[in-house]
């Protein structure tokens, strides 16, 4: 699903009810993109960390300037538990 899905495509309202699941399989096929290893995990706080990053480049600008989306929010609050082998 996460392959299939284009972010880009999406309206802001689209992208802000994406639930935060599918936006970390989205930056985590950045982040292996990124390696050049489709089977790289990020095991380690520093790699953790970058896809963090990743995620978070994944935002949109809304009107009033905001980048603050909640599905956005509550993936970066939950990473660090989520991202467990």
């Amino acid at each position: 699903m996460a392959a299939n899905t284009d972010l880009d495509k999406m309206t802001l309202e689209e992208l802000r009810h994406t639930p935060y699941i599918l936006l970390y399989l989205i930056a985590l096929q950045h982040y292996r993109r990124e390696l050049g290893d489709e089977q790289a995990f990020p095991d380690t706080y520093a790699k953790r960390k970058r896809v963090l990053e990743i995620l978070m480049k994944l935002r949109r600008q809304g009107e009033s300037g905001s980048l603050d989306s909640e599905n956005f929010l509550e993936a970066k609050a939950a990473l660090p538990r989520s991202l467990q082998k």
